[in-house]
């Protein structure tokens, strides 16, 4: 086998399997997106500060909410929002701490909830992003084959 054409199987492969890992991904957090289908009010909420090194913090919230004169308890650990310093955190916490926080949960199980519900746009966005360099590469490393074999008669 030629070197062009382990270039180009190389080139398949990480653009296929990158498109192939955040295609998965997205379907991954969807299907949480999806579950947590009710909402409800927090009625408690605290707030925590965790230092992960001396220039990472992030926040850790455990709420309380309400379903059926039920009462449930959920922890949310926000790590896709690190903190900088621990001043930073703390006016973070001042912030947020006052706000209404809405509670969202399967109706079915209570139990699985969070405080924030956002559909992975990024995810999608970043597969199809993949999946187009995949189909490009897919598209130019035939037609190299095909002038390889033309060349070679």
């Amino acid at each position: 086998m030629n070197k062009v054409k382990i270039f180009w199987i190389a080139l398949l492969l990480c653009s296929g399997g990158l498109g192939c890992w955040f295609l998965g991904k997205g379907c991954f957090a969807s299907w949480d997106f999806y579950q947590l289908n009710t909402s409800a009010f927090a009625e408690k909420t605290s707030w925590e500060i965790i230092e992960l090194s001396s220039s990472k913090y992030i926040l850790k919230a455990t709420y309380l909410f309400r379903v059926k004169e039920q009462e449930y308890q959920g922890k949310r650990l926000f790590i896709s929002h690190p903190i900088l310093n621990r001043y930073a955190a703390e006016t973070t916490i001042k912030e947020i701490s006052c706000r209404n926080w809405r509670v969202w949960f399967n109706a079915k199980n209570p139990s699985l909830s969070s405080l924030d519900k956002q559909f992975p746009y990024k995810d999608f966005t970043y597969a199809l992003l993949c999946l187009g360099v995949f189909t490009y590469f897919l598209y130019r490393f035939q037609k190299q084959m095909q002038e390889n074999f033309i060349d070679s008669k």
